[in-house]
């Protein structure tokens, strides 16, 4: 396992994150947690996931074989155990599904000051940079949000479906969560999530339209949420993203750091759709 990314100056608990990791997929998907020798299963209508994984090399074969039986996903974490956990997938013959980076927030508000302005060059300044307006939501516009943050994303389940799973995840984190929605030029453009816990927040589901990235948009919201979280200040600040893309940059850009890695892995013989 690589060696975990934390400033020495911050006494942030990487378990949190995974244990709001876990909170977030109870209240999203509906997943339904179950202990199991040195992991925790979790099953979600969509299929069954192993995170938590802290087994000794015995219990980790059997995690593996009941992730083949189950056909279901293993997380893997610079935090799992045992230390050749994904020499053991890959000798099962698992694959690699999906990487996903986790940052923490580190920057004061001044820092974030500096480093929008190092920011705005990078914006095409041939185009006009469109007026926007960000706020949160009542859940009567959560079909809006819904159907803005599955274009963003480029879902392939359909409108109807993408409205029951963000149904589910309104109810699922309550009052704990602000769903945001920026407009512009009173268009619906891009939406964000952010999920204050007692310990920790996390921003979620940031996604602009296609059509209209490149414009400051997400920069904006990601802005707006800091400034929020900065009002309340409950624990640290975390998001999760893949690794060394545009989002990642624009991150780093407002003062985040990577921290650890998160790993998706699942039996090759399992066919996804």
């Amino acid at each position: 396992m690589q060696q975990m990314r934390l400033p020495r100056d911050l006494s942030v608990a990487p378990q949190q994150m995974e244990s709001v990791f876990q909170a977030v997929r109870e209240a999203w998907f509906g997943a339904k947690p179950h202990p199991v020798p040195g992991a925790l299963l979790l099953e979600e209508p969509r299929g069954e996931l192993l995170m938590h994984v802290q087994a000794t090399p015995d219990q980790a074969e059997q995690l593996i074989k009941m992730a083949i039986a189950r056909h279901a996903f293993l997380l893997c974490t610079d935090l799992s155990q045992p230390p050749d956990l994904r020499e053991r997938l890959r000798h099962h013959a698992f694959r690699l599904y999906h990487v996903g980076e986790t940052f923490l927030y580190t920057a004061n508000e001044s820092a974030v000051a500096l480093e929008r302005n190092r920011l705005r060059p990078s914006l095409d300044r041939r185009r006009p940079q469109p007026a926007v307006r960000i706020e949160t939501i009542p859940r009567s516009l959560l079909p809006v949000w819904s159907e803005v943050c599955r274009r963003s994303f480029g879902q392939r389940v359909d409108s109807a479906t993408a409205l029951a799973e963000k149904e589910m995840a309104w109810d699922g984190m309550g009052e704990q969560a602000r769903w945001y929605l920026a407009w512009s030029d009173g268009i619906p453009v891009a939406t964000a999530i952010l999920l204050q816990l007692p310990d920790a927040a996390q921003i979620l589901a940031v996604g602009t339209l296609p059509g209209m990235r490149g414009r400051g948009i997400a920069s904006a919201l990601m802005r707006r949420l800091i400034q929020d979280w900065q009002k309340e200040r409950q624990g640290f600040l975390f998001l999760d993203t893949e690794p060394d893309g545009d989002a990642a940059r624009l991150y780093k850009g407002l003062g985040f750091m990577p921290v650890y890695r998160r790993e998706l892995w699942i039996p090759r013989s399992v066919e996804l759709s």
